[in-house]
């Protein structure tokens, strides 16, 4: 479906950027990531792009990764 493509298409996008920012430790731009990442993933998730298990175990790493770059 075009849809899912297009979504898949932003979402790798946008997790690229996310663990570019992650890698510079651009702060800023990781809590920016952050929110908008987990907006993405639940709509992907209530419009069945994806499960909701794998929904939640994506916000999961990433917020991991996210949380590790804010403590240190």
């Amino acid at each position: 479906d075009e849809a899912e493509l297009r979504w898949l298409k932003t979402e790798k996008q946008f997790i690229k950027d996310a663990r570019s920012a992650i890698r510079e430790k651009n702060i800023e731009q990781v809590k920016e990531f952050a929110v908008k990442f987990q907006k993405v993933i639940d709509k992907a998730a209530q419009a069945r792009i994806i499960k909701k298990h794998n929904a939640a175990r994506r916000k999961s790493r990433l917020q991991r990764q996210i949380q590790a770059v804010l403590k240190g």
